[in-house]
């Protein structure tokens, strides 16, 4: 899902690609297929809730609040 892909690179952006994958499982690969069968809310639901640094958690809010913002221009 492509929401779901862009929750995770905003997040990886400011966090490292490793700590995104880490939350949803220690094998990369298995983690983007997890990604890939999750809803984008549960996604950023797991994201924004069990990520190791609060500073990624409120990132990928800010950044996800700011883009909406945007598409209303």
């Amino acid at each position: 899902n492509p929401t779901s892909r862009r929750y995770a690179v905003i997040t990886a952006y400011n966090g490292g690609a490793g700590s995104v994958l880490r939350l949803f499982s220690s094998d990369k690969t298995q983690a983007a297929n997890i990604i890939n069968t999750m809803t984008p809310g549960d996604v950023y639901q797991t994201i924004t809730s069990r990520h190791p640094s609060a500073e990624s958690r409120r990132y990928l809010y800010k950044v996800n609040t700011a883009q909406k913002g945007y598409r209303r221009y």
